[in-house]
């Protein structure tokens, strides 16, 4: 249908796909499918530290939120291994038993909690080539000045630095958004992502989806 329309308002022939396809594929480039995907790209390879491969965890905080985004992972090509039983019983140390998922994908149940543990205990592990990070803030709670202050800023920005103190490939993910309060929540997590280089995606897919293409790109020039 593109290549009809293409045709129709140039008057000119449109390239076949499968011969751009080729091209982009001799010249050693990575095809994406829109704007919104080169920019993932772009911000993965500017932000994104190589990591040894894909195996991934995924840790962030809502059962809904977890599951649906270990579907998005998988389905983009990354790899979540599970967390294996006396791993799990050491992060049970620190994280609440009711409410939480230790399996990967890891929801920690809260975040009123101390996760330097946590991430630490992530990080040692080593099936473990990187963290996703994924936050919903449409599931929060109606943040007033306090809240906003002590768990959107102060609590993230410490939780951000324990993942670049990790030495791990650390990804950032804001579900999308519907709340004006939350819009603001996701505006500020992307700021401080970048004062800490950190890649920042609007989707946890779109975060998968660009790392796995990065990857393959370094792994196919291998270096």
């Amino acid at each position: 249908a593109g290549k009809r329309g293409a045709s129709s308002h140039t008057g000119a022939m449109a390239g076949d796909d499968k011969v751009w396809d080729a091209v982009i594929r001799q010249a050693g480039a990575i095809r994406v499918e829109d704007l919104e995907e080169m920019v993932d790209l772009l911000t993965t390879f500017q932000f994104f530290k190589m990591p040894k491969g894909k195996r991934t965890v995924l840790i962030g905080i809502g059962g809904g939120p977890s599951v649906r985004s270990a579907d998005d992972c998988e389905r983009a090509g990354l790899i979540l291994h599970r967390i294996p039983t006396d791993m799990v019983h050491e992060l049970r140390k620190t994280a609440p038993t009711a409410g939480s998922m230790l399996r990967n994908p890891v929801d920690v149940g809260a975040y009123n909690m101390d996760w330097n543990h946590v991430i630490d205990t992530l990080a040692a592990w080593t099936e473990n080539d990187m963290f996703v990070w994924q936050i919903a803030p449409d599931i929060e709670p109606f943040p007033n000045e306090g809240f906003y202050r002590q768990f959107c800023v102060e609590q993230r920005a410490r939780f951000m630095d324990l993942f670049v103190k990790s030495g791990k490939p650390t990804a950032v993910a804001v579900h999308m958004v519907e709340r004006k309060e939350a819009m603001d929540i996701l505006h500020t997590t992307r700021e401080m992502c970048i004062q800490r280089g950190l890649p920042f995606y609007t989707s946890v897919y779109s975060a998968a989806r660009a790392i796995v293409k990065f990857v393959d790109y370094y792994d196919k020039r291998g270096s």
